[in-house]
């Protein structure tokens, strides 16, 4: 991918180590990435706490559990 590309990781599971856990593995191994917000992409109210990433549980939002991040290559 060249500089300045975007990537996104999402999955339709709620677990911890198939999603931050994943992303925080690809991000220590690949230091040309970083993690971008998704604020202007998507509703306040599936975001986390820094905006990197975004939930849907099926109990808050009336659908499947998913996740997601974008990641922007930068070198």
């Amino acid at each position: 991918m060249k500089k300045g590309g975007r990537l996104v990781y999402s999955t339709c599971s709620i677990e911890p180590e198939e999603n931050m856990g994943q992303i925080e593995k690809f991000l220590a191994k690949y230091d040309n990435f970083e993690l971008q917000a998704l604020d202007e992409f998507l509703d306040e109210d599936v975001l986390s706490e820094d905006l990197m990433s975004y939930q849907t549980l099926p109990h808050t939002h009336q659908c499947d559990g998913h996740f997601g991040v974008l990641l922007k290559r930068v070198k």
